[in-house]
């Protein structure tokens, strides 16, 4: 009698109705987490790019007219080209001697199922010289 539920135990394991059910929505859900993880990385690098040109060109505009609020809103227009709400970034000026800084900070986030929500701090720095500009040692902004 043992043997025999052994052999029935054996017959149970060997069929193979049904794997193929089980194999596919295993395949489903892996595909579709990498899938999702892609897009959010490759949205992440975009905003991550965007704010790295932003800053570069703030602080180019910054060395060039050593007008802070010029830089500024030289930020926000290249931020408003890459499609990033302005209200939601942090833009930093300042100076250092020659040396004209500008730094873009973003929150961005993301959900994953089942773990939840997650924040991303993704900034964006640039440094330049001020240049030597006679345009401006002439109107006395230096």
């Amino acid at each position: 009698m043992k043997e025999v539920g052994n052999v029935k135990m054996f017959k149970l394991l060997k069929n193979n109705r049904g794997s193929v059910i089980v194999e596919v929505a295993v395949m489903f859900i892996t595909v579709t987490m990498l899938a999702t993880g892609y897009i959010y990385f490759t949205q992440f690098m975009r905003v991550k790019t965007a704010l790295k040109i932003a800053a570069k060109e703030g602080a180019r505009e910054y060395s060039i007219t050593n007008n802070p609020s010029k830089a500024r809103s030289r930020v926000m227009a290249e931020l408003s080209l890459a499609g990033i709400d302005s209200d939601t970034v942090d833009i930093s000026i300042s100076s250092d001697g020659k040396k004209r800084i500008v730094n873009v900070k973003a929150r961005d986030g993301f959900y994953i199922p089942f773990a939840g929500e997650y924040d991303l701090n993704l900034r964006g720095g640039a440094e330049f010289m001020l240049e030597e500009n006679p345009e401006i040692e002439e109107k006395g902004q230096l």
